[in-house]
Formats: C-alpha cells, sequence, structure tokens
C-alpha cells in the first residue's frame, strides 16, 4: 500500500473491513451451534479454561506485568507506549507466541481450554524474555 507509516499502522490497528456488511456464512453458524452442542456436553472445558485464565492472570501480575481487572479468557498486558507494543507483538510472535496488538498500548492473549500447564508456562517465559528485552518489565 501507498501510504506513511503512521497510515498503514492506523489502518492496521483500526480497519474492520467488511465486519458487519454482510450475513453471516451458513458454515459459522453451523460452527458456533456446534460449539454450544460441545459446551452443553462437555461442561468440564469451561471450568478448566477458568482455572488456566485465573493461573495465567496471577502468573503475569507476579512477573510483573499491567493487566486490567478482567474475569476471562482474553488477558490484556499493558504495555506502556505503542513502540513497546509492536515491539512485543513481533517478538512473541517470531518465538511462537501469537498475542494480538490492541489500539491502545497493550497486547491482547486468549486462552483455550485444551493449552497444557505447559504450554502456559512455555508463554509465560516468551513473555517474561521479551517484557524484559522490550522494557515493559524492569
Amino acid at each position: 500500500m501507498g501510504a506513511g507509516l503512521s497510515v498503514k499502522l492506523f489502518l492496521k490497528h483500526n480497519s474492520r473491513g467488511f465486519v458487519f456488511s454482510t450475513a453471516t456464512p451458513a458454515p459459522t453458524i453451523a460452527a458456533a451451534l456446534k460449539g454450544l452442542e460441545i459446551l452443553q456436553r462437555e461442561p468440564e472445558r469451561v471450568a478448566r479454561l477458568q482455572q488456566l485464565a485465573t493461573h495465567f492472570r496471577e502468573r503475569v501480575i507476579e512477573l510483573g506485568f499491567q493487566t486490567t481487572a478482567t474475569e476471562t479468557p482474553i488477558i490484556p498486558l499493558l504495555c506502556g507506549i505503542e513502540d513497546k507494543t509492536l515491539q512485543m507483538t513481533a517478538r512473541c510472535r517470531s518465538r511462537g507466541l501469537f498475542v494480538v496488538p490492541m489500539n491502545s498500548p497493550r497486547i491482547r492473549i486468549t486462552l483455550i481450554a485444551t493449552l497444557t500447564d505447559e504450554d502456559i508456562e512455555h508463554a509465560l517465559k516468551i513473555l517474561e524474555e521479551v517484557g524484559r528485552d522490550v522494557g515493559v518489565l524492569t
């Protein structure tokens, strides 16, 4: 795209291309219904996800990250400034940890019930190392 860096960053973080312009495709509806069936049949998945989210939140706070008061498995980590947010995003992704930069200087991590304790510890290790490298953690 022929634009300056600030325009590219703005579009990258603010465009929501056609989210509300068309009807939801039938396969998407079918997948959502199947997901609801699984949740009803296997409530232990919800309990596991809540346990993972609580543990993860506690650990990132112990490491020194700032977060918000959330009880969901979508956990924001405040980075202070946009440059650090973008550095955290790129470095985490290069190490195999997918994080999402947000409109404000923060990244978002979304947990799922099928993660193992080892997966969580591996993610925390990456976050700690990258957070120290870019100056989010001291």
